[in-house]
């Protein structure tokens, strides 16, 4: 899950491709996964709410969860590689 900011949701919608690195630092090795997002649903939601700042505005805070399909994984690394699937 993911508290996102409102642009977010419209990223999405414009472009559900999305990539997601998984990369362990000491080793210099991960993988990138590669996928369209399927399905977003909000988990949780809070009215944004700080004591002295009633009459500011403010949009409320949404937790959701993002559901993708992985499409391809590719290794990853920091140094020079190739994009070969896996």
């Amino acid at each position: 899950t993911m508290w996102p900011c409102q642009s977010t949701f419209a990223n999405i919608e414009n472009n559900p491709k999305v990539s997601l690195v998984v990369w362990h630092q000491a080793k210099d090795t991960g993988y990138q996964l590669c996928g369209e997002v399927e399905d977003i649903e909000n988990v949780a939601v809070l009215n944004g709410y700080l004591p002295g700042l009633e009459n500011k505005k403010h949009y409320p805070q949404e937790e959701i969860k993002v559901r993708v399909r992985i499409k391809k994984v590719l290794n990853f690394q920091q140094a020079p590689h190739l994009d070969v699937k896996m």
